[in-house]
């Protein structure tokens, strides 16, 4: 019995690393999507601190928040089609530009 074990240790740690190598790159795109989330969460709060000391007008609040929303709905959508594909990973290229078009909308208005 104890010799069968010693042969079963080598191929449930192969298993094991074959099962994390798969889940790679949706732990990857999670982790990306992650980042671009808190960058533009972070975004977002030193704008409202911006427009709160009166440094910004409401048309230009309007337009962050149209980012925003923009940003939100690709992060929504490539969620929800990793969801409902089997093995699928997140695209990031849509939630990495809405990420990129806020963030540097935010500068632009905060003249940095």
């Amino acid at each position: 019995m104890i010799r069968r074990s010693k042969r079963l240790w080598p191929l449930l740690a192969v298993l094991l690393l074959l099962e994390s190598c798969a889940s790679s790159p949706e732990k990857i795109a999670y982790t990306s999507l992650d980042a671009a989330v808190t960058s533009v969460q972070a975004a977002m709060r030193g704008f409202n601190e911006f427009y709160k000391a009166g440094k910004a007008t409401e048309a230009q609040r309007t337009q962050v928040l149209a980012a925003y929303a923009k940003f939100q709905a690709a992060v929504s959508v490539a969620i929800d089609l990793s969801r409902l594909s089997t093995g699928a990973t997140i695209d990031m290229k849509a939630v990495s530009e809405a990420a990129t078009d806020l963030v540097y909308l935010i500068s632009v208005l905060r003249g940095t």
